[in-house]
This record gives structure tokens, sequence and C-alpha cells, in this order.
């Protein structure tokens, strides 16, 4: 029978648990989902238990900021009168208050600080783990040593290495080979297992990396130290494959940390004439940092690319998310809320869902407040430099502290240390650092007091439960989950789902959830049950800067008569969200609406010149002449006119007025990725008014011009075969055929050779371009119906029948193929019995 107390006492099976808990999150995606959230609070749990059963157990001043922080973020989801969190938070009892409001919810009497309950919630969560790990470590650490957490870093950073690079290797878009990422960003792409985001994955291997070249350093012993060298250059090598900008800088910053940690120490050492650590292999950082600059310069384009486009958006991000900093002054938005409540103040959030601040001062800032986020800062700054400030002396401490200083670092520029998967390791470094270097406790000794009992006792039972929360209910309350849900409602028109007291119960848990309110409004547009306006308009308060609402809003609008509001929300759409340009011109095209009102709508000049384009590309489609020449003639006005207006009004003078026709082709050459357009539209121009000679010599003198798909050549050549230089044509051909690489432009190149033959009545010359052709293309049907076209002329049965009977299998659900063998066979044995019943001379 299983003896918990047995299990509890003894240190090797808690240590156990411990590399369990530590390992876990990392190998299992980062520990951000719910289910993995509960397995790591069942551990938690057990950690907690341990530590009750210990007769003396204390906390020190990091535990003790654990705990304020568990504290904190509960009683930001605690239901509180409503009447206190208007005094609290004015702007989160308005924002609750009015999006319950908007879906017809009765009124809460009671509700929580934070603006996303579940988020909120899963934050709890890792909290009561970061707390077990780093006070087990530090009771069992002074016990029996902490060497087993820092094997256990190293051996975890060598093993995510393996498996990173492993699906590098195969270009894996799946982890483990199963699991599809659910952000719509990895849909093809590749995936950095088994962090998924690079950057996580080179905090984690940075980290990783530290304490691996710390054992190595400290291990006397050639073969272990060999084996850890051998560790941290792999995790190190690996680090560098994720081409992280940040990840390298910190990297690189902390292995400069070390290196001066290692010479202070040496400097310390030889003063007091101690003997030096190791020195026959104090040169491994020195190598290390010179390795890294290799890798800078080889990841030069990753590290220093986005900022020479002008991408500073991870530094902006303290400057976008400054008005919220007033919005939550007191308590902030909830631990994690930041997600929810950052496209209320930024325009970034248009293409992007910005799930974390790029920076974990102001993602503290504002999930706690201006208050309380500071002192957390404060506390952890402390905690840190105070182990900093100490001159450590074994390799290990100075490694650990390397590992601190680069994790600091790197989360100026991202947010790592909110994914478990990394801050589970970060804290386990925290709290063999702890043990390791008492001297960074002094200060700190009023800290240190006695925990009771029943303390650890409420720790292990509100962990039990919300270990069984993630585990069977919170999955299912998530933002994501919560959307999909909305969306499978709304394509089966589930109108229990979108009732105000269901509906409302999402609301009152993601009160902040624009995309609910588009899906809700939606809903409510197709059913026409009732007014989608307020829904949608909601949905504009919470995300000012989406696209989707003001479209719903102005297609609504549109359809029941009212123009000007309607292209009001059209333009704000697509100043928003430029993806709705093509279907925002499509739906004016159907309505009537006078040139002159669309030519004054106020729109930005960018936007406004690829809408007109597309409007006037739609009516051009329509044949809608009038109103296509007088949009193309306001586009071409603007200073950058777009592409498609250009081509469209020179085709259109290239008869009327030669002379601006070719002016017009000449603007759309200075853009240069339109360059080969131009040449062949100047081509075109000169064709139309019959002077071939121009158009040939014009498309020689540009042949230099890349033309990927040999758009010039072909034209070249349709311009010998016109003039009657048959010859040149197929010469010009040949040279198309000659730059084919692969077999679909081989075949392609082929049959265009076969089109000129046939278009010189080299019938026979056709047929047999065709013909090879399809020996490279054995299932192309239009090559085998451009054969089918010829042997007819030529009258050769035999090869129809053939062709047919490759289109009957090529296509089997066409019944023309069918027919035509049909008819085919049935004449091919009429002919033959005539044959045998005509009698011989």
């Amino acid at each position: 029978m299983f003896d918990a107390g047995a299990f509890l006492n003894n240190t090797r099976a808690i240590q156990i648990v411990l590399c369990i808990a530590i390992a876990l999150p990392s190998i299992m995606l980062g520990g951000v989902h719910p289910q993995t959230l509960g397995i790591m609070l069942a551990l938690a749990t057990v950690l907690f238990a341990f530590l009750e059963k210990q007769p003396r157990t204390t906390l020190d001043f990091v535990g003790w900021t654990f705990l304020g922080l568990i504290a904190l973020t509960a009683f930001q989801l605690i239901p509180l009168p409503a009447p206190l969190v208007q005094i609290l938070s004015p702007a989160s009892f308005e924002l609750r208050q009015a999006s319950l409001e908007a879906v017809g919810a009765p009124e809460h009497h009671f509700m929580p600080l934070a603006v996303d309950i579940p988020i909120t919630l899963n934050e709890l969560a890792k909290l009561f783990v970061y707390l077990s790990v780093y006070w087990s470590i530090k009771t069992v650490g002074q016990v029996s040593g902490t060497r087993f957490v820092l094997r256990t870093i190293a051996v975890l950073g060598f093993g995510c290495a393996v498996i990173f690079l492993g699906h590098k290797i195969v270009m894996a878009r799946q982890v483990y080979g199963f699991y599809h990422p659910m952000h719509k960003m990895f849909q093809n792409m590749e995936v950095s297992a088994p962090l998924i985001n690079p950057n996580h994955m080179a905090a984690l291997l940075s980290i990783c990396a530290f304490v691996s070249i710390g054992l190595a350093l400290n291990f006397e012993e050639k073969s272990r130290r060999a084996l850890f060298v051998t560790f941290s250059v792999f995790t190190g090598g690996a680090l560098m494959l994720t081409l992280s900008r940040g990840g390298i800088a910190a990297f690189v910053a902390g292995q400069l940390a070390f290196i001066t940690l290692m010479i202070l120490r040496n400097t310390m050492l030889r003063k007091f004439g101690a003997k030096r650590e190791f020195s026959s292999i104090a040169w491994l950082p020195v190598a290390l940092a010179f390795s890294l600059m290799l890798g800078m310069l080889a990841a030069g384009d990753a590290i220093v690319g986005e900022y020479l486009d002008g991408d500073a958006t991870k530094l902006g991000i303290w400057k976008e998310a400054g008005p919220l900093y007033g919005m939550y002054p007191w308590v902030g938005c909830g631990r994690g809320g930041f997600m929810m409540v950052f496209p209320q103040v930024s325009n970034w959030t248009s293409h992007i869902t910005f799930t974390h601040a790029e920076n974990v001062v102001v993602q503290l800032l504002v999930d706690y407040g201006l208050i309380f986020g500071p002192l957390v800062l404060l506390a952890f700054t402390i905690a840190v430099s105070k182990r900093i400030l100490g001159i450590p002396v074994r390799s290990t401490t100075m490694a650990m502290t390397a590992a601190l200083i680069a994790i600091g670092v790197h989360n100026m520029v991202d947010f790592n240390l909110e994914i478990p998967g990394v801050a589970v390791v970060a804290i386990a470094v925290l709290a063999v650092l702890t043990v390791s270097n008492p001297r960074a406790a002094r200060g700190h000794r009023n800290w240190i007091v006695p925990f009771p009992g029943f303390g650890q006792y409420i720790l292990a039972a509100t962990s039990l439960l919300l270990c069984v929360a993630m585990l069977i209910t919170l999955p299912n309350k998530q933002i994501e989950t919560e959307e999909n849900r909305a969306e499978i409602a709304l394509a089966r028109k589930d109108t229990h789902y979108f009732e105000a007291e269901n509906f409302g119960a999402a609301i009152y848990r993601h009160p902040a959830a624009y995309y609910l309110f588009l899906l809700a409004g939606n809903y409510w547009d197709e059913t026409g049950k009732q007014s989608p306006l307020p829904l949608w308009s909601r949905a504009m308060v919470l995300n000012p800067h989406a696209g989707a609402p003001h479209y719903q809003v102005g297609k609504f609008l549109l359809e029941r008569g009212y123009v000007d509001q309607a292209l009001l929300e059209f333009g704000f759409a697509a100043q928003n969200d430029d993806r709705y340009i093509g279907s925002i011109a499509s739906r004016i095209a159907q309505k009537k609406i006078d040139v002159n009102k669309l030519l004054t709508w106020s729109m930005d000049d960018a936007i406004k010149g690829r809408m007109w384009d597309q409007l006037a590309g739609v009516y051009a489609r329509q044949g809608r002449l009038t109103e296509t020449v007088q949009i193309d003639n306001a586009v071409i006005a603007l200073s950058q006119p777009p592409p498609g207006a250009l081509q469209r009004e020179a085709r259109r003078l290239k008869t009327i007025n030669t002379e601006k026709a070719l002016q017009l082709a000449e603007v759309l050459g200075r853009l240069e990725q339109y360059r080969r357009q131009s040449i062949l539209l100047q081509a075109e121009i000169w064709t139309a008014n019959g002077e071939l000679d121009k158009a040939i010599a014009y498309l020689l003198a540009h042949k230099g011009i890349p033309d990927p798909d040999n758009s010039m050549l072909r034209r070249l050549a349709q311009l010998y075969l016109q003039k009657g230089l048959g010859d040149q044509a197929l010469e010009t051909a040949r040279q198309i055929r000659s730059k084919a690489r692969s077999s679909a432009n081989r075949v392609r190149a082929i049959c265009f050779e076969g089109d000129l033959k046939k278009q010189l009545n080299n019938l026979h010359g056709a047929l047999s371009s065709y013909k090879q052709a399809l020996a490279i293309a054995p299932t192309d049907v239009e090559v085998m119906k451009k054969i089918l076209s010829i042997v007819r002329t030529l009258k050769n049965e035999r090869l129809e029948i053939e062709i047919l009977l490759r289109l009957q299998r090529a296509e089997p659900n066409e019944a023309k193929w069918r027919d035509a063998l049909e008819k085919n066979q049935s004449d091919a044995l009429e002919k033959y019995q005539n044959r045998l019943n005509t009698p011989e001379i």
C-alpha cells in the first residue's frame, strides 16, 4: 500500500518530482495550455505537501514576493460588490457593465477586477507552480544540495536543442509530428519545437547553456567536464539557429557578464593568494564569446533586418501602451489582461493579436497597476541584484548569475518569462543561486521566518482545486475556445448559444473580447431578429482599429440605402485593414452610386488610390466604360497612382492618344516591381498602332530585364509570327524552352512552340511538340485537348481514339469524352465491315 508520508519524507522522491516539475513545461509546448498547467499544479500540490512535512520550513524575501503576487492576483479574481469595483477600477467596471448591457444580459451586482477571468486564473495557477518550485528547491537544497537541479537544467537544454534541430532539419509544421499550433500565424510556418516561438526557445537554451558552462568549469573529472562542454556548445549553437535577435543579444550580454565575473573572481583570488578553480579551461567563456560573435554575423539579417526596415515594435510598446497606465492605475486590469485591453488603445492590433507586452516592465504596469506593478519590479530587482552584487566564487554561481542577467536583458524586448517553460527554469536557477550564495541573503534576514503548517495546507488545497479547474473546467472557458464555439454557433445558426443569458455568461468572463461581439452581431444580421448595430458598435469600442466591425456596419447601412454613412464606415474599414478593399469595391459597384460622390470619399491617398483602382477594375469588368474612365482619370492624378489604373488607361488610350498612353506606361515602369509589365505595355501600344518593328526592337533592347515567366520572350515570338518571320518566332520559342527548369515550365514552353507551329500550318510539327509535352506530363488534360484538335484535323482515327481513352481516364465524369469515344469506335467498326463487304477486283 502506498505510504504518502514516507514518500514525502523521501528526499530522492521529492527530487524526482522537482526534476519533472522543472522539465515538464519546456517539453510540453511551454506549459501554456490549461491541461499542462493542471498537471503542473498536481506536482505543485505534492511539493506543498512535502513542505508541510518539514520540521522548520521558512520563506525568504523571494518566497514572500511570490506569496504576495498570489494574494494580489487572487484579489483581482474575487467577485466584489459592483460599487466597490467602480471605486477601485472604474475602467474595469464600465467595461464589464457596458458589455453586459450590449448583449441584454442581466445586471451583475458582484464582479471581479480582472477584465478576463480565465486568463487571470491561468496566471494564478502559474504563480502557485513557481512558488512551489522555488520553495521546494530551496528547502531540499539546504539539506542535500542543488546539483541535481543544475544537471536537470543542463540535460533539459540539450534535449530541447536536439528536438528543435530535429524539427528544423525536417522543416516540421507540427510539433512532435502531431500537434498543430492553434495560432493562425503558424498555419503555414515551420515550428520551433518544443516551445514553438523561436524567441522563447532562445531564452530557454540561453539559461541551459549558462548552467552547462558553469558545470563544465566546476568539474575536475575530465569525462564529466567534456560532457558538459559538449552540452554547452550544442545548446549555444542551437540558440544561434533560432535567429532570435533578442535571444542572441541577451546571450552575448550574459557571456560578457560571465567573463567579467570570472576576471573579478580570479583577481580577488590572486590578491589573497588562493588557488584558482580549474584554470585549465578558463578559456571556455572567451571561446564561447568569440563563437557568439561569429554567430551574430551569421544571423545578422535576422538581428538587424527588422530595425533597418523601421520595425521598432518591441521598443515602441512603451509608448503605445501608455494610455493603459492611466486607465487601470490602482489595481491593474488583471494579471495577463494586457492582451484584452491593448486593442482599445493601439492600432497595431488591426492585423496582429498581441498576447503579451514585448516588455516585462510594461506588462506588469498594465497588469498590476502603477502602485503594485513597480513594487513587484522593485522586489525582484532587489532579490536578483543582491545575488549579482556579491562576487561569487564558484563557477556555477557565476554562470547562474550571468543567466539571470541574460534573461533580464531579453525580457526588455520579449515576453518569454510569461511562458512557464522558460519561467520555471529561471526560477529554479534563482532558487539554486539563493542556496549556493548565502551572502545574497544579507539584509533579508528579517524576511526569513518560519511558515505555519496550516498555511501550507491551504496552499496545497488551493493548488489542488486549481488543478481540477485547469483539467476539467478552464479548457472550455479560454478565449480561443469561446471564439471557436461562437464561430460554430454562427455557422449553425444556433439560437440557444446567442440567447442573452447564455451569451452573457461568456461576455461576463470575457467582457473585452471584441470578436465575440462581432460574431454575435453577424448572427443577428443574418437572422434578422434584431438590429446588430449595438453589438458591432461595442466591437468597435473594444477594438477601434479592427476593420471587420466597420465593414459589417458599412455593408448593413449600404443595403438599407444610407450611402454616406456606409462610405464613412467602409473608409474606416479600408484604413484599418486593407484586405477589405476588394470586398468593399464589389459591394459599392452593385449599387448605383454617383461617381462624383465616390471621388470625394475621404481617405488616405494610398488607400484611396487602391480603392478607386479596385472600383474601376470592377466597373471595367461590368462594361461600364464611362465610370471606369472617370475613376481612372482621378486615380492617375494622385501622387502615387496604382498600377492597375495606369495599365487600364494606357490600353484605353493606345490608339486614341498614343503619346499619352506611352507616358502612362513609363510611369508604370518607375515602379520597380512593374518594370516588366511596363515594357510589355509599351510593346502592346506600338503593336496596336501597327509599328511592329518598334515593338520588336523595344523588347530586344530590354532582354536583360528579369523575366521569370518568359512573358517578354513569348510576346516577342508572337510579334515575329505576326510580322511573318516564322523562323525567328520558332528560334525564340526554343530559347524559352532552353530556359525552362521545372517539368511544368518545360511542358508550357513545348506547348507554346507547338502553338506557333500550328499557326504556321505545320500541323505535323505541332503534333510532334504536343506529344513531347505529353510524354513529360502524361495526365495533362490541356495537352491532350491540343493533340485531339490536331489529330481530328489530320483525320488520324487511331490516335484520336487513343487520346479519347486517355481523356476518359483523366476525366471520368466528362460525358463528352465517353460519347466521342463510342462514336469513333462505332465509325471505325462500320468502316472495317464495309471494307470486308467490298468485293475484290
